[in-house]
Parts: structure tokens; C-alpha cells; sequence
């Protein structure tokens, strides 16, 4: 599920990935966002979404740091991805 995030966050964002190979990722990946207010996103998220997940800036970029646990599914990657679609 890892991979996925990966590929539809890049999708979304137009950004180049972090990581040129994403076969390595099992449970936790992270990419890059456009430049945007770290903390209003990460609240915005979470009040309007219910979704929990780290945001930073590292280096002059944004970071977002997806990680997946047994009891998430595909749905909860489309909840995220069409959360930050609606907020980016």
C-alpha cells in the first residue's frame, strides 16, 4: 500500500518523488509537497478529515510522512489523497 501512496501523491502534487524506487517501501513512505502552511494542513486534516499523519518542513521542503499498519486499507489511502486534494 506503501507504493501506492507513493505513485498517487507524486500524481497529485506534480512533484518528482523522493526515492527513485518505491519497490523498497513496505509500511512508511514520504513525499513531497507543494509549499503550503504546515500547520493549518496538518489541523485541517485532522479537524476536517479525522486523519492523523506528520507534515514537516526538512531541508526547504514539505514532507508528508504516510505510514501503513494492518488494520488500514485502501480506503484509508483514498480518505488521505482526496483529503490533500481538497486542501492543496
Amino acid at each position: 500500500m506503501a507504493v501506492r501512496v507513493w505513485l498517487r501523491l507524486a500524481e497529485l502534487t506534480g512533484l518528482e518523488p523522493l526515492a527513485p524506487d518505491p519497490t523498497w517501501f513496505v509500511q512508511m513512505v514520504a513525499a513531497l509537497l507543494p509549499d503550503c502552511d504546515v500547520d493549518e494542513l496538518k489541523r485541517r486534516l485532522l479537524e476536517e478529515h479525522r486523519i492523523e499523519v506528520p507534515v514537516y518542513r526538512w531541508n526547504d521542503h514539505l514532507l508528508i510522512r504516510v505510514s501503513f499498519q494492518g488494520y488500514n486499507d485502501e480506503g484509508d489511502l483514498d480518505r488521505l489523497v482526496e483529503a490533500l486534494r481538497g486542501l492543496l
